[in-house]
């Protein structure tokens, strides 16, 4: 049995933030005119429950126009004793939807929107969306299509609420899946005569291949004979090819030995040269006029350097005396400028004080007092005007009904004139007391706004004043700080003035001195680089010397050593004819040893060409037995569908042979309770067109009937339906419009007959006023253009709007 507890939407489709707690038996009405989110509770149960949107629509789609804010619904329910809470709504800047269940309180893991609507589906029984829309909700004028539309209609409809189009679509499913089999049956080739003449290509075939295994060893053992006598002439003339080489390493070597000998005694001259070259640079560089000469052109770009630095320091000197005069100026308009600064702030300070002086400090209590006053007086001005409302619904149910009675005892009332003239004298008091009430108020706000805004501006002046002090002590202490600022600067000034004038007398003698200083630097520097040089040469000699001692060695050792390798060219030269006969033999035995290869090759493709063929001729083997065998599957696939179209078929047939009387049994014991005992049975022909009998025995045709009797039968054939679905556990039951297409007097009726239900949860989205009246809790779905459509419970008198107050109000003045 399912209870829904509660359903809240937030920003989905037109609603707001709305909240909707039916009561648990009993008719809760929604009431409201088209348009302001009625159905959009009922989308949003689906939505929440089990994911699914209205045709056409995306699950983004459900965000309300124009809002960022949150997407959610929540809905809490009650099965089988426990408290189910489902929440689904759209999260971060994409509206990704996100899913979260809990039971009594217990979070379940089934986050995943997937594994959520399958865990849903599993806790009601495998009862998916359609299945929960038909057992629990009724749509629009399905009522009227159970009793006043053609039987091909009627029967569409009950079947979809009996699940039997799934069952018909199914079956349609399972005759095409057959036909597609049949088809392919039909296609597939294959036969046994085929499997038998592919084995026999295979035999003669593996023969072909054993006679190309046998020509290809013959061919193999051929080859393998040359290739060893390939290799014992190929040794052979490696040996004298070695023979060869080694001749040519010692020709080689005599050639560079002879090169060797001519390089060295080259280099030996050369040394012999340079030692004569070195003797002659060498004269003037011993140490002592090295030094001499070094001491000399360090002294002479030592004055050099003192003459620039103090050429730069005179330069650097003036320029920051000019910086500082710079600053000393800057300091003087800053000490200006805050002198001016402190005297304005010191004048803004003393106005800002006097802005604030003589104010009363009591502006808050008295605005209090003033607000609590005006609050009092628009209580009392609302009280008055539900009094006032309420005594215009009574003077107008008096005046238009024929025989009055007490809407409170329901005993008639024996004089209704009398009492309306009483209402109608408290009604204009009423009126008077609520225009008074409403001035007093008027001027109660006023008054209080007043104050309010007095005592703003006084906060405002005190901080301002408060600020303007502040503002002149720091003006104050900058001006202290400027002052000093200016001495400090005028004394740096004074002080980079003297030390410039100072750097500029130094500056003039070091530039009379510089022509001087600048000729000895260079002076100095030539007699040193020509004593560096003397004194390298020097130091170069000893080496040369032992080089050139080195270079006569070598000359003499040169000259042995290409000796040597003459000798040894000599002794390793090879004859010609030996070189010759070598040469032929390992060709003729390259000749015989390529042929023998050829050979091996060519039978080796043979052989490579019969197991191919081998190959081919099992894959058609192969090919052959897979379609006999994928006829076999085919066979038995076909057999297998012919099966379930057959059983879909008869299972649907005993499904809609028991539906009738299924329906008929539960409708009758509904239907007699609904029109208390008036109707004893609804039966549904093989057609599902329904046949009343009523307490006397009598069957009539449902187009015999009354719009409101029409109307229960409608109500107990749908309620049948339902209870097929839910397994006749009773429970929520929701009628969206129901009443439509109906008049007044079935509208009552039909009402009537909802009310009798046993142990039901009724849920009634109506816009009907005679179905407000009726029910046990009237839920107002208000519309709101800024934050959306809201649920208020509303009054057994249904709602009154503003307009209608106010014009109560002008009515009761004007009297």
């Amino acid at each position: 049995m399912i209870t829904l507890e509660s359903v809240e939407a937030v920003n989905i489709r037109s609603l707001g933030s709305a909240f909707m707690q039916p009561l648990p038996t009993g008719v809760t009405a929604l009431n409201g005119p088209r348009g302001v989110g009625k159905s959009s509770l009922l989308i949003t149960v689906l939505w929440v429950l089990y994911g699914v949107t209205p045709d056409g629509v995306t699950v983004q789609a459900l965000r309300r126009q124009g809002t960022t804010g949150p997407v959610k619904g929540v809905v809490t329910l009650l099965h089988d004793g426990q408290r189910v809470v489902v929440e689904r709504g759209l999260k971060g800047r994409n509206d990704t939807p996100y899913v979260q269940i809990s039971v009594d309180g217990v979070l379940q893991s089934v986050n995943k929107v997937r594994v959520a609507n399958a865990w849903i589906t599993s806790r009601f029984g495998g009862l998916d969306a359609q299945g929960f829309t038909a057992a629990f909700v009724t749509r629009q004028k399905e009522l009227d299509t159970l009793v006043k539309a053609t039987a091909g209609e009627r029967r569409r409809l009950i079947e979809r609420l009996a699940g039997i189009d799934r069952m018909s679509a199914a079956l349609k499913a399972a005759r095409e899946e057959e036909a597609d089999t049949k088809r392919t049956l039909e296609l597939l080739p294959g036969s046994p005569d085929a499997l038998a003449a592919a084995r026999s290509a295979l035999e003669a075939a593996q023969q072909v291949a054993t006679a190309a295994w046998e020509r290809r060893e013959t061919s193999r053992a051929a080859a393998a004979a040359d290739e060893e006598d390939l290799a014992r002439v190929a040794e052979r003339a490696a040996q004298v090819a070695e023979r060869v080489e080694a001749h040519r390493r010692a020709h080689d070597a005599a050639q560079r030995a002879g090169g060797a000998q001519v390089l060295a005694d080259e280099r030996a001259a050369q040394a012999t040269r340079d030692v004569q070259r070195l003797r002659e640079a060498s004269r003037g560089g011993d140490a002592e006029q090295v030094a001499a000469a070094r001491a000399a052109h360090e002294r002479a770009v030592r004055a050099e350097r003192e003459n620039r630095a103090a050429l730069e320091a005179a330069q650097q000197a003036g320029q920051a005396a000019a910086r500082e005069q710079q600053r000393a100026q800057q300091a003087a308009a800053r000490l200006q400028q805050r002198t001016t600064a402190a005297e304005d702030a010191r004048q803004r300070a003393e106005r800002a004080a006097a802005r604030t002086a003589g104010a009363p400090e009591d502006l808050d209590a008295q605005a209090q007092a003033a607000q609590a006053r005006a609050d009092e007086l628009t209580e009392r001005t609302g009280a008055l005007r539900g009094e006032y409302a309420r005594l215009s619904t009574a003077i107008k149910t008096l005046q238009a009904s024929s025989d009055p009675t007490c809407p409170t005892c329901l005993s008639a009332l024996p004089d209704a004139r009398a009492i309306v003239e009483t209402l109608a004298h408290s009604q204009q008091r009423v009126g008077r007391e609520g225009q008074q009430a409403r001035a007093e108020s008027e001027a109660a706000a006023q008054r209080a706004e007043e104050l309010r805004r007095r005592s703003r501006e006084l906060s405002q002046a005190r901080t301002a004043a408060e600020h303007a002090a502040e503002q002149a002590r720091t003006a104050l202490a900058e001006l202290e700080q400027a002052r000093t600022a200016a001495e400090q600067a005028e004394q740096d000034a004074a002080a980079a003035a003297e030390h410039a004038r100072r750097a500029r007398a130094a500056a003039a003698s070091a530039q009379e001195a510089q022509q001087a200083v600048t000729a000895e630097v260079q002076r100095t520097a030539g007699a040193l680089r020509r004593a560096e040089s003397a004194a390298e040469a020097a130091a170069e000699l000893a080496g040369a010397l032992a080089r050139a001692e080195q270079a006569r060695g070598t000359a003499e050792r040169a000259a042995a050593e290409a000796a040597a390798a003459s000798a040894a060219e000599a002794a390793a030269r090879v004859p010609e004819e030996e070189r010759v006969r070598a040469r032929a033999a390992h060709q003729d035995a390259q000749v015989r040893a390529a042929a023998s290869a050829r050979a091996a090759g060519e039978a080796q493709a043979d052989h490579r060409i019969a197991e191919e063929q081998v190959r081919g001729a099992e894959r058609a083997r192969d090919a052959e037995a897979e379609k006999l065998r994928l006829r076999a599957a085919t066979v038995a696939e076909l057999e297998r569908r012919t099966a379930v179209r057959d059983a879909l078929d008869a299972f649907r047939r005993d499904r809609i042979a028991r539906l009738a009387p299924e329906v008929s049994e539960v409708a009758t014991d509904l239907v007699s309770r609904i029109t208390g005992g008036r109707f004893v049975s609804v039966v549904l022909d093989e057609e599902f067109t329904p046949v009343v009998t009523d307490d006397t025995g009598t069957q009539r045709p449902v187009q015999w009937l009354s719009g409101g009797e029409e109307s229960a039968v409608a109500l107990a054939l749908r309620v049948a339906l339902s209870d097929l679905w839910s397994g006749r556990a009773g429970g929520l039951f929701w009628l969206d419009e129901p009443f439509v297409s109906q008049d007044v007097a079935s509208r009552a009726a039909m009402m009537a007959a909802i009310r009798e239900l046993p142990g039901r949860q009724v849920i009634l989205i109506n816009h009907a006023s005679e179905a407000t009246d009726l029910v046990d809790l009237v839920l107002d779905v208000v519309p709101d253009d800024v934050g959306g459509s809201r649920i208020e419970e509303a009054s057994s008198y249904g709602p009154v709007s503003e307009a209608a107050l106010d014009e109560g109000d002008d009515a009761g003045v004007a009297a």
